[in-house]
């Protein structure tokens, strides 16, 4: 009975990666409006606009907003060779005007071919979906699925608070109630949280806490995730400056602050290996130009590192342009194989790189 329970689950989590899949290349809600001669021309315009514009939101969610200028410009009648099909969400019509929404579902395969034939990095893994669970922290009270825990508050009414990471928080009934409150007070078990995972069908449990600081004004927010796999640069711990801010409008305005880092870090960690050329800037410790010297000769023999290019002298350290044609993620494995960590920034083309242990 268990093995059959065990293949379940397994077909079941092959499911789940294959809709995963889908969703990378998905584009929901995409307001379309036009108005013709009739209703049925005014959809036909509205739906062909609409599929041009979510291929630029696409993009954009694939490889960034300087991808566009990278590729060729779609016309409405160009993009429908990258479109998988079309799902209208809602619309509305009059004599001569439509309106609604739309979902766009594009060819994986077409996207990143185009993506490939003009050497764009573009994003190659998923991030995955999150339950987040909020926890406030005032004083020696701790709310967590509680009405007067204002994060929780804010999230239930903002909704679609993290796109990129398909968020959301639990409802909060009697049952998940105790089980968080088991978990993260009584027994500080996050596996236990993993039924809740079933329920609003999310891959990770993350743990969002906040605390309030009076004395400076200020709110600290830090980050948990459960099973932690590939999310551990995700971890999340900032201070923010409330100023005349209200508590309230701190809770709106964290979490978009929040989790456009964590966005921006997934893209930087996860962009696909593609034949082109990529550089990054890395800020390289040394305590002496004899030092980096010696270094920049070990870098020679390193053939993963296309070209090395001092680009500043700022003793301790050297800003140092690094050509390479793997993705960020590879080029960290082989930096931790010869015993150097390499920590990309959150956003730009900046990392650090330090002297470590190597990986057995």
């Amino acid at each position: 009975m268990f093995k059959v329970l065990k293949k379940i689950c397994f077909l079941f989590c092959v499911m789940l990666s294959t809709v995963a899949s889908a969703h990378l290349y998905t584009i929901t809600g995409v307001p379309v409006a036009a108005e013709q001669e009739s209703a049925l021309m005014a959809k036909d315009v509205a739906l062909s606009e609409g599929q041009a514009e979510a291929f630029n939101l696409l993009v954009t969610q694939l490889a960034g907003e300087n991808a566009l200028t990278r590729l060729p410009t779609q016309t409405s009648d160009s993009v429908t060779q990258f479109v998988q099909d079309v799902s209208i969400e809602d619309e509305k019509l009059t004599a001569t005007r439509y309106t609604g929404h739309i979902t766009v579902r594009f060819n994986p395969t077409q996207i990143t071919n185009l993506f490939k034939e003009h050497n764009v990095p573009y994003l190659g893994a998923e991030p995955p979906s999150l339950l987040v669970i909020p926890v406030y922290q005032d004083g020696n009270r701790q709310y967590i699925l509680d009405d007067k825990n204002p994060l929780y508050q804010a999230l239930k009414q903002q909704g679609n608070f993290a796109p990129f990471y398909r968020a959301a928080v639990p409802m909060g009934d009697a049952t998940e109630i105790a089980l968080t409150e088991q978990a993260l007070t009584t027994t500080q078990d996050l596996s236990l949280l993993e039924p809740l995972l079933a329920t609003y069908q999310k891959d990770r449990i993350m743990i969002l806490r906040m605390r309030t600081e009076p004395l400076e004004k200020s709110v600290l927010v830090d980050s948990s995730i459960w099973p932690e796999q590939d999310m551990a640069p995700q971890a999340v711990f900032k201070r923010f400056r409330l100023g005349n801010t209200s508590l309230a409008d701190a809770c709106i305005q964290m979490p978009q602050v929040i989790f456009d880092m964590m966005a921006a870090n997934w893209r930087k960690e996860h962009m696909a290996k593609f034949d082109g050329e990529q550089t990054i800037f890395a800020r390289i410790p040394v305590s002496s130009l004899y030092e980096w010297q010696n270094l920049e000769k070990e870098m020679g023999t390193w053939q993963f590192v296309k070209k090395t290019v001092v680009r500043g002298a700022y003793l301790p350290q050297m800003l140092v342009e690094l050509s390479f044609e793997q993705s960020i993620e590879e080029l960290k494995q082989q930096f931790l194989s010869r015993g150097w960590q390499l920590k990309p920034d959150f956003t730009g083309p900046g990392a650090s790189l330090t002297k470590g242990e190597a990986n057995e």
